[in-house]
């Protein structure tokens, strides 16, 4: 089995706080807002954390014209346990 290498500190922040979003866990960790929101999404993606949507922004510009941005939403812990990663029975991290 490769080696699998995640981010125990983050895992462990969302489920403490229950959810989050990627601009909290760029804060809590210093990344980027961009490397977070990539990070959260990579991990949805495989099943470990799960995308729940809320309500639609509006981003404003300098000139006050509102444009629909992306919905708000937050990330939570997600039907897969990420502890199988560190913990499983084949893994190399001990």
């Amino acid at each position: 089995m490769p080696r699998v290498y995640i981010n125990y500190e983050a895992f462990e922040l969302i489920e403490r706080r229950g959810h989050i979003t990627p601009k909290e866990l760029a804060k809590a960790i210093g990344v980027k807002e961009h490397s977070a929101a990539n990070w959260l999404s990579r991990w949805a993606k495989k099943g470990y954390l799960e995308w729940r949507p809320g309500a639609k922004t509006v981003r404003t510009h300098r000139r006050g014209v509102g444009r629909p941005g992306g919905s708000a939403g937050v990330y939570v812990i997600g039907k897969k346990w990420w502890g199988e990663l560190a913990f499983g029975t084949n893994s190399d991290q001990g």
